[in-house]
């Protein structure tokens, strides 16, 4: 099987402007089969599902190079500038228990977490201030091709419709413009408000995933709500 020749096919496919020779080296970068470029082939061709691994490349590049801009706001990659915003974010205990994260303790500490956000996650600016932040990364409970979605905005810009129009502009930019199949969110049970989020940028319920999250900042595993929302 010509590598090249398919990833070039599957590009012009998608109609993506996507460099072909950028995709091949996140592939042989990046690909969890293998480091190996000939084994990844065979890996392929004997029993793997050749194009949804080619596909997910393309989502990683495309997600990188994603930047966009509501009627309020602008969504894109973050930089060391807005450390003390994300300092902010990461350390406030209302946000971390509802994104079920541990809360940093120091900036040095927030800025590895920004750092390493940066592959998958997104800032969500008013006004050019980072205001909160979201994120997406593999779903493999799915059996087709499905990406979970977190967000998470600072507590002092809540009811402002952040989240809502944050949302909507990423996951409908997502399905649109990319072979994701579909983006699902878990919520928890407590959780009203990014339920009523979900619920207005149109995600459907799926229904309670039962111990489903070993929460960081409890003692115990609990219960999630479980949306998502399908490419048209």
């Amino acid at each position: 099987m010509d590598y090249s020749l398919f990833l070039s096919n599957l590009l012009e496919r998608y109609h993506s402007s996507l460099d072909l020779q950028v995709i091949e080296m996140k592939v042989r970068q990046l690909n969890p089969v293998s480091m190996d470029h000939n084994k990844i082939i065979l890996d392929l061709t004997l029993d793997y599902d050749y194009t949804r691994v080619v596909k997910e490349f393309v989502i990683y590049h495309m997600i990188e190079q994603t930047s966009l801009c509501t009627d309020h706001l602008k969504i894109h990659t973050p930089s060391l500038k807005d450390l003390n915003q994300y300092y902010k974010l990461c350390s406030d205990q209302e946000v971390c228990y509802n994104e079920a994260s541990v809360p940093v303790k120091s900036k040095s500490e927030a800025m590895r977490r920004l750092m390493s956000s940066r592959i998958n996650g997104k800032g969500i600016y008013l006004e050019d201030t980072l205001v909160g932040f979201i994120g997406i990364s593999k779903d493999s409970s799915r059996a087709s091709l499905g990406y979970e979605i977190g967000y998470s905005i600072l507590t002092d810009y809540h009811n402002r419709g952040i989240a809502s129009e944050a949302v909507l502009a990423y996951v409908d930019h997502l399905l649109e413009n990319t072979p994701i199949d579909i983006i699902s969110a878990r919520s928890l049970l407590e959780n009203k408000a990014s339920q009523r989020v979900l619920e207005k940028c149109g995600f459907e319920k799926e229904g309670i995933r039962k111990d489903s999250l070993a929460h960081p900042m409890l003692t115990e595993v609990i219960d999630t709500i479980v949306y998502s929302k399908k490419r048209l």
